[in-house]
């Protein structure tokens, strides 16, 4: 299909589609020309790219970390990668020795702890230089109900979703702004948009993690530093071991998943919603009676029944927890 064409077709699509929910004509030209306008400057736009370019990514000792590694090394970058998890660590750069040329150094840190946070940030600019891209992957799952939840968990989750991303941006984001050129990447969940039983603390903290990089986004536009763009991802379920077991919908596969992650970095898209049609969710949440928003959000009430927590003892014991 021609550029033309493809043009014409996005645009007879967008006026079907407001002629029906906007029934003002002017209002109604108005909200088309709005959203040919963002649709053309999204074609026109030009791929940013990644190539020697140094990208950090936490949790990347397995699943999606680990595929985001591979993925931003096929582009050319050079990686800094961070887990507690050492030998997960060390089985991720060989694999993206094997199939790249890329740079990349192994650091273990327990992103509990602030103080490690820092120091294996001074260690990367020192070994590597600033970091152009930041992803904040790194997470962790509970999955018990609220009144059966430790206290110490609760605490652990938020500090490896939550304050982690506070430390490690503040680590970084200044090289950012004084090259006024940079990236920060949130992985929230879709579980930040729509909450699940089993899951009070992990949906705050991804709800948490959505507020966090709308916020700075924010922030660096009244600052005027344009140049440094922020993606926060709402993932649904990924086969990995973390969510073993999880039981709503096909599970997407984590190779998928970063791609598009990856992609949203080179478009300097500001929001990612993982698979793209959940998006439409929002919208309904926002107009649906209560008591009809709940039946539909019941289909997952039972998500968490077989969930396998293996994987999740494992990584918040070598966090600290007894």
């Amino acid at each position: 299909m021609s550029t033309s064409v493809e043009q014409a077709s996005i645009m007879d699509l967008v006026k079907a589609l407001v002629g029906k929910l906007v029934v003002n004509p002017s209002l109604r030209k108005v909200v088309v020309a709005a959203i040919l306008l963002l649709v053309a400057k999204k074609m026109m736009a030009k791929k940013k790219s990644c190539r020697n370019k140094l990208v950090l990514i936490t949790g990347a000792a397995g699943g999606l970390g680990r595929e985001l590694a591979l993925g931003f090394a096929k582009k050319g970058a050079r990686l800094a990668i961070w887990d507690v998890n050492l030998q997960g660590l060390e089985e991720t750069a060989e694999l993206v020795k094997e199939k790249t040329e890329a740079e990349v150094c192994v650091y273990q840190v327990n992103l509990v702890k602030k103080e490690d946070i820092y120091a294996a940030a001074n260690q990367v600019k020192s070994a590597q230089g600033p970091v152009w891209c930041l992803v904040n992957n790194a997470g962790i799952l509970s999955g018990t109900e609220l009144l059966d939840t430790p206290d110490r968990r609760i605490e652990l989750l938020f500090a490896v979703n939550v304050m982690a991303h506070f430390w490690t941006t503040k680590a970084f984001l200044g090289d950012m702004i004084e090259n006024n050129d940079g990236h920060i990447v949130g992985i929230s969940s879709f579980a930040g948009l729509v909450a699940n039983p089993r899951m009070v603390d992990y949906c705050s903290s991804k709800f948490a993690a959505r507020g966090f990089m709308d916020a700075l986004h924010t922030e660096l536009h009244a600052m005027g530093k344009t140049g440094v763009n922020t993606t926060v991802v709402f993932p649904s379920h990924i086969n990995t071991d973390l969510f073993k077991g999880f039981n709503v919908g096909v599970a997407m596969s984590p190779q998928y998943v970063a791609s598009q992650i990856i992609g949203a970095v080179e478009d300097n898209q500001h929001s990612l919603v993982l698979p793209r049609v959940l998006g439409i969710a929002i919208f309904w949440q926002g107009v649906m009676p209560t008591a009809m928003w709940d039946l539909c959000t019941s289909l997952s009430y039972s998500s968490m029944n077989k969930w396998d927590g293996t994987q999740a003892n494992k990584v918040f014991k070598a966090m600290g927890d007894k």
